[in-house]
Formats: structure tokens, sequence, C-alpha cells
């Protein structure tokens, strides 16, 4: 059995768990609420993370690699080694298939989100009719005045600190290629 479904199931059954004892602790109206909450939320944050999150990566990724590789040439050219322009073949078959798998899990993710948010929100729905003793707008109102400070806290995060988050340690790189080409250039 695959393991990612294991942590999937587990996962799902946590968050049913804590849906029903909060369904016990909490006032009705706050349990509806966090059924609100949440359905708004499963829409609203991979929205950033396919759109603004994906964009932050890929610029990530690209100073990084820039930077090793100027750090690398430096080092190279500091020993007395010149490391020429090399034309690359793009596999475009690869290329394909990684732009194909990332279509399918964006595709697979928007369909499953969207169809359990709005199981949410039929939730909610049916909830506030069975039991109408609170005000849906207001609940609405204030639940997505939450959201949109949720949203602007994840947008800095990405901004400030994303970012600005080195995942690479370019020093470990740049010594692992150069004993590696030290190695292969021995006599």
């Amino acid at each position: 059995m695959d393991i990612n479904i294991v942590y999937q199931g587990v996962s799902v059954l946590i968050f049913i768990s804590i849906m029903i004892v909060s369904y016990f602790l909490l006032s009705y109206k706050l349990f509806v609420s966090n059924i609100f909450i949440i359905s708004s939320y499963l829409v609203i944050v991979p929205s950033l993370f396919f759109t603004y999150g994906a964009y932050i990566e890929r610029d990530i990724v690209k100073t990084q690699i820039v930077r090793i590789i100027e750090e690398l040439k430096a080092a190279a050219y500091a020993i007395g080694y010149t490391i020429p322009n090399i034309d690359v073949s793009v596999d475009v078959d690869l290329d394909a298939k990684v732009e194909e798998n990332n279509n399918e899990l964006i595709k697979f993710a928007i369909i499953t989100l969207v169809v359990v948010s709005l199981l949410g929100y039929i939730t909610v729905a049916y909830l506030w009719w069975r039991k109408p003793n609170f005000s849906v707008s207001y609940m609405m109102a204030r639940d997505f005045l939450l959201l949109f400070l949720i949203i602007i806290v994840e947008v800095l995060f990405f901004t400030v600190i994303t970012k600005n988050y080195r995942t690479i340690d370019a020093n470990l790189i740049k010594y692992s290629i150069l004993m590696d080409l030290a190695q292969k250039t021995k006599p």
C-alpha cells in the first residue's frame, strides 16, 4: 500500500475527529462558522499555492541555480580550471512528462477541493436551515474578513520569508561538484 494513501487517510480521520469534537465542545454557531471557513480555505490556499507560490518557487530556484553556477565558476577558476560553455540538449520528452504530471495534479487538486468545498457550503446551508438561530450573513462577512487577513499574511510570508529563504547550501553543492571533478580528473 502506498504510504501517501495511508497519510491521507489518517489526515482525513483526524480532521473528521476534530470536527466531531468541535461540534460538542463549541457552540452550534461556531461549528457552522468553522465549516464555512474551512470550505472557503480549501479554495483560497491552493489558488495562492498554484499561482503566487509557484511563481515564488520558480524565482527562488532560478536565483539559487545562477548563484551556485557563478560560485562554482569562480571556485574552478581559482584552482586553475575554466568551465567552458556547454551546449546542453533539452529532453523534450522529460519536460512533457513533468508538465503532464503537474497538470494532472492541479486538475485533481482543483476538482477534489472544489467538490469538498461545495459539500462544506451545502452543509453550512443545511445546518443553518435546520437551526437558523444566528445571522448567516454576519457570520459570512466576519469569516470572509478573517480569510482576507489570512490571505494577506500568506502573501506577505511568501514575499518576505519564503522568497528569501535559501533551501540549497551553495557551498556544499560547490564542494561536492569540485571534489567529484577532482576525483575524475586525477591520473
